[in-house]
């Protein structure tokens, strides 16, 4: 199976599921009156091992561009699965993935609020200046398409301290 269609079929449910969170969100917004109210869908992905805040990334990033009219922003969390930076911290991947008009940037402050207190409840040390550099994730199939295992790897980017790496 190439590799397009089997990531089509596998990120087929997120997809789905926010095509209908646009939906309800739109109905939500004429139901109530409030065409300008401000849109957001939550992913949080509770699968440990198999598909990690990337892969919400990925697929949130590609309708944000194409499709999801009524939303201004969607949220990925993964809270279970985790990445290790330079130093052998562990980091969870919770990203606001935005439109980039006034109206996503007012809702990141809600969200940044949200995550925050999140991370408190949960005990988990909230870190706003980690950077990615590079990420990758690959599915690992047969030739008949069934699922053997994922692997996904992150680079941080550093901040330079005195011109040094």
């Amino acid at each position: 199976m190439a590799t397009d269609v089997f990531n089509q079929h596998f990120c087929n449910s997120i997809i789905n599921a926010l095509r209908k969170a646009n939906r309800q969100v739109s109905c939500t917004k004429n139901a109530l009156g409030l065409p300008n109210a401000l849109g957001l869908i939550i992913l949080e992905n509770l699968i440990p091992e198999k598909m990690p805040a990337l892969t919400l990334l990925s697929v949130a990033n590609q309708m944000m561009e194409k499709e999801l009219p009524s939303i201004e922003g969607v949220l990925c969390a993964d809270m279970i699965n985790y990445f290790e930076d330079g130093t052998g911290d562990k980091v969870r991947l919770v990203q606001f993935m935005a439109r980039g008009t006034p109206d996503s940037e007012r809702l990141a402050t809600f969200t940044d609020t949200l995550v925050k207190n999140m991370c408190s409840q949960q005990s988990i040390p909230f870190r706003p200046n980690v950077k990615l550099d590079v990420a990758h994730q690959l599915w690992h199939a047969e030739a008949d398409g069934k699922y053997k295992r994922y692997a996904a790897g992150i680079t941080f980017a550093h901040e330079m301290k005195d011109g040094c790496g």
